[in-house]
């Protein structure tokens, strides 16, 4: 089962990728760079698809991983501003 959410929190070799839980609730899912399939680079605010995995820390809770961007920082970004353009806001 694929997710999808957004890269909130980057460090040097991870970050966290916000989603919503089936019971609609916010959470923040850890991502290992490694885990981002070939030719995608982390962002923040990208949109990302992802599956979830066992983590390598027993007792931790699952991972993202199989992670594919679905919309570029720069694409959010965008339609952002659009959005705001619409309301009279910019």
């Amino acid at each position: 089962m694929t997710y999808q959410g957004r890269l909130v929190k980057k460090h040097p070799n991870y970050g966290f990728i916000r989603f919503k839980n089936s019971a609609g609730v916010s959470r923040d899912v850890f991502v290992h760079f490694g885990s981002y399939l070939h030719g995608f680079i982390p962002e923040l605010n990208q949109i990302v698809e992802f599956e979830f995995g066992p983590s390598v820390v027993e007792g931790k809770p699952p991972v993202a991983i199989r992670v594919r961007v679905v919309k570029t920082a720069d694409q959010v970004v965008a339609e952002f501003q659009a959005q705001l353009e619409q309301q009279g806001g910019v």
